[in-house]
């Protein structure tokens, strides 16, 4: 069973200036084999030539699972047998831009809130 790992260009409106999507069997994959996948996607749009990624001020990883934001890793995710791996430490230490990892549902939630505040008051998460 595949998942698929999307990775977004998004400027402080909120728009989608680039995306790239790939479906990866992270069910069977090995951690370094995770890990890299995560990594080259990531550098692809970093050397994109069409995108001016001098300004990125954040990679921002969301993920289905458990996650622990102080420590910056995954800690568990039912798409991979795969267990804390510090995503953000390993992102942040390649790109040499600050990164953080979330829950995805956080950081949807999170992101509606952003959007429209009225509806998603402040006890919405």
């Amino acid at each position: 069973d595949r998942t698929t790992v999307i990775t977004a260009v998004i400027d402080y409106a909120g728009q989608v200036i680039a995306e790239e999507q790939r479906r990866l069997d992270t069910a069977i994959m090995p951690r370094d084999e995770l890990i890299g996948e995560c990594v080259a996607i990531v550098r692809r749009r970093f050397e994109d030539p069409n995108l001016d990624v001098r300004g990125v001020a954040r990679i921002a990883m969301g993920i289905q699972g458990i996650t622990d934001t102080h420590a910056r890793a995954m800690l568990w995710s039912p798409i991979t047998p795969q267990t804390d791996i510090a995503f953000a430490d390993i992102l942040e230490a390649e790109f040499g831009v600050p990164a953080t990892m979330e829950n995805d549902c956080n950081m949807m939630a999170v992101a509606l809130q952003w959007r429209d505040p009225e509806r998603y008051r402040d006890d919405f998460i």
